[in-house]
């Protein structure tokens, strides 16, 4: 081994070379030290693994930071090997998937809304709700402020901020929470994210938070769509019936 290294030296392409340069890349010991201490199967795959699940969890990362639709995610908290709260607080029930899937959209940035959907066409019209036609249809407007959804809104909100208030106090809430729309909206998508800042926030309130949430959202999703079809059926029969309007 030790004369096929000094001939190909200076041979990028040779195996050593490339096994040298992974070996840099997962910031794992070089050959050399291989030669001087060789660990058991058990260990160089534990080292291994971690390895390779570190270098590509940084580099996930840092792409994610330039990514605007996670910036509601707490990217610290998406790394390989490990499942983040939305899916891993899930019951084994199918439901509880399905309004798992709501969720992950809403913090990927991939739940469609009104705003969404004007950057494709460039119509500044398309940005308001079609249920309120009051503001434009963002993230803020449809988990809380949309007037069209306070029915499914004030089913479960109040679960929400009780749990808040008997973590942290009445007190912290007012300091916190109250009128802070935003910090609202970050605890409803991810509280794990506002947990960092929050200290007084624990890990059982917070997976706590990640139920009632992932119920909310998912009743919002459900109320929206609801809506939308009982408007699409609306003008569908104006659109038969004409003379109905007159």
């Amino acid at each position: 081994m030790e004369r096929q290294m000094t001939i190909n030296a200076g041979n990028a392409d040779s195996f050593f070379s490339r096994a040298q340069e992974i070996l840099n890349f997962y910031n794992l010991p070089s050959i050399a030290e291989f030669k001087e201490h060789l660990p058991s199967k058990i260990q160089w795959k534990k080292d291994t693994n971690r390895s390779i699940a570190e270098k590509w969890t940084n580099l996930l990362q840092k792409e994610m930071e330039e990514k605007s639709t996670l910036k509601h995610c707490n990217i610290q908290m998406l790394k390989i090997h490990e499942v983040h709260p939305v899916w891993r607080t899930l019951p084994p029930v199918t439901y509880e998937v399905k309004k798992a899937n709501i969720k992950a959209r809403l913090l990927t940035g991939t739940y469609l809304l009104q705003e969404h959907i004007q950057r494709f066409n460039g119509n500044s019209d398309d940005q308001k709700c079609l249920l309120c036609q009051i503001e434009q249809e963002d993230l803020k407007h449809f988990l809380l402020r949309c007037p069209a959804l306070n029915e499914q809104r004030q089913k479960v909100f109040p679960a929400l901020k009780q749990a808040i208030i008997c973590n942290i106090g009445q007190n912290n809430w007012q300091e916190h929470f109250n009128g802070n729309k935003e910090l609202l909206m970050q605890i409803i998508i991810d509280s794990t994210k506002v947990r960092e800042n929050i200290q007084i926030l624990s890990e059982e309130i917070t997976t706590e938070i990640e139920r009632i949430s992932r119920k909310l959202c998912y009743d919002l999703h459900c109320g929206r769509t609801l809506l939308h079809k009982r408007m699409a059926v609306s003008k569908q029969s104006e659109a038969k019936d004409p003379g109905c309007n007159v």
